[in-house]
């Protein structure tokens, strides 16, 4: 602020080396209390619009000021973003291992039933096959004494 203050600090519309206390702003002159009165009254200047300069350094400044916090804003949601996408990345990374994890269990598991179910299965084709040859090479009395 105080380098703007430092650049609007002489009049531009006129010879004197006296300090602006205004500015127009539709054209780029810094006026000292001289300078007011004509640049507000002369035909010339018709609709023109001076501004004095403290409001005009406010103004510059509060530009300023959003020019930054914008920015600065930017960057920081910019930071934010690669953050949570560091995060999101290795929960994923966490999640998959441990889906992997209980997929490799289920299979396992899976695999055991299926040993397990074989065998059971071998089992009833060896009852069945003993039960057909009995009925089938056997009489009454073999079969009442193989209980």
């Amino acid at each position: 602020m105080i380098e703007i203050e430092e650049k609007l600090s002489d009049c531009t519309s006129c010879t004197t080396d006296q300090k602006s206390v205004a500015r127009c702003s539709d054209c780029p002159q810094f006026l000292c209390p001289n300078c007011i009165s004509p640049h507000q009254f002369m035909r010339c200047f018709d609709n023109h619009k001076c501004i004095h300069t403290r409001e005009y350094i406010e103004e510059r400044y509060i530009e300023e000021l959003d020019f930054f916090i914008k920015k600065a804003s930017k960057v920081l949601n910019e930071e934010a973003f690669k953050v949570y996408r560091q995060v999101l990345e290795k929960s994923k990374n966490e999640l998959s291992k441990e889906l992997e994890e209980k997929h490799a269990n289920k299979h396992l598991a899976l695999m055991e039933m299926n040993s397990s179910i074989d065998q059971s299965i071998n089992k009833l084709l060896d009852v069945i096959k003993f039960s057909e040859r009995v009925l089938k090479n056997g009489n009454t009395f073999k079969i009442l004494l193989i209980k």
